[in-house]
């Protein structure tokens, strides 16, 4: 009996958030880059396009679709012959495109599924990396037709909660910046909903907070920072300063996307398919 050949899945998450929220709105967002199909320089000669959306039909709160990443070749630049080692130019030096600037090549796929009422966007992390995904989603949302009919959207690429216990593990933390977005009060309970109407009646869109200490004494975060911090991952960053003896030490949240990962056959399953799989236990571990 023939054994099935497994495909590797890696699955980022990125919080996509415009107030006030709700469930049209971030379905009418994401049909509108789809439609407005802007491109944005990630890195390098690497860019990044809307593709294609179609819907879930067993579930409505599904969104299904792709991002294109390509390479975009300058049109100006001469291109290189590798069989005589010569520019390919004109009769009046100039250089010859030699494919049309409609056509782009290195194309990959960027799949991902979108859901509308937890507003995160779950992505094929093998295709590109959480950080190159969040800096495309920006720049869709900085069209200035989007930014007239939503105002500002927040991208925010899932932290892991083990940058949390990486920089608690510090010996001694000697600076502690915390930084949250506003809030979404569906998703908090406890001390964290205590903190999201705090910063309501303060109208707060955009709060940090900024501790310090000696490098003798340290700081001890309590609950309410650890909250904070909690809340960071999802919602923001942190950036902690500190020493281990005489070693200095900076930890950020950044660099700890939530990635999950798994396998699937595609024979029997497509990537979408493999990716409800993965998402569907992101939410049982209550993220």
């Amino acid at each position: 009996m023939k054994m099935p050949r497994y495909k590797k899945l890696s699955v980022g998450v990125i919080n996509i958030k415009i107030h006030p929220h709700a469930p049209m709105l971030y379905k009418n967002l994401l049909e509108d880059i789809f439609n407005f199909r802007e491109k944005v320089k990630l890195r390098g000669s690497d860019w990044g396009t809307p593709g294609h959306i179609f819907y879930n039909n067993s579930d409505n709160n599904l969104i299904k679709g792709f991002f294109y990443k390509y390479t975009n070749i300058s049109p100006t630049q001469p291109w290189l012959s590798l069989i005589d080692y010569e520019p390919i130019y004109n009769e009046n030096g100039e250089s010859i495109p030699q494919i049309p600037d409609y056509l782009k090549p290195n194309l990959k796929f960027i799949h991902f599924i979108f859901s509308i009422y937890k507003h995160r966007l779950f992505f094929d992390a093998d295709a590109i990396s959480p950080l190159i995904m969040g800096k495309l989603l920006k720049g869709l949302f900085q069209d200035r037709k989007i930014i007239d009919k939503y105002g500002d959207v927040d991208v925010i690429v899932q932290s892991s909660a083990d940058a949390i216990e990486k920089i608690l593990s510090i010996p001694s933390i000697t600076k502690l910046e915390i930084s949250i977005t506003k809030l979404n009060p569906d998703e908090l309970s406890g001390l964290k909903k205590e903190i999201y109407k705090r910063l309501e009646r303060l109208r707060v869109r955009n709060h940090t907070e900024i501790d310090s200490s000696s490098k003798e004494i340290g700081l001890n975060p309590d609950e309410h920072t650890k909250a904070l911090m909690e809340l960071a991952i999802e919602n923001g960053k942190i950036v902690a300063t500190g020493y281990d003896g005489d070693e200095k030490i900076v930890e950020s949240s950044e660099p700890h996307p939530v990635i999950k990962r798994g396998y699937y056959d595609p024979k029997r399953e497509d990537i979408y398919r493999a990716m409800k799989r993965l998402i569907n236990s992101f939410f049982h571990n209550g993220r």
